[in-house]
């Protein structure tokens, strides 16, 4: 169940970063209660 977490958050901080909003990318990491994967730090 983990991973499908994981793939939310991503594509929540992929989309994020694709429309010039990474100030909300730090708001998302402070609300995130999840352990990161590699494949999400690399976005």
């Amino acid at each position: 169940m983990q991973n499908k977490f994981n793939h939310t958050y991503t594509m929540m901080l992929k989309g994020l970063i694709s429309n010039s909003m990474s100030e909300k990318v730090f708001d998302l990491f402070d609300e995130m209660t999840i352990k990161l994967d590699s494949f999400t730090l690399t976005v």
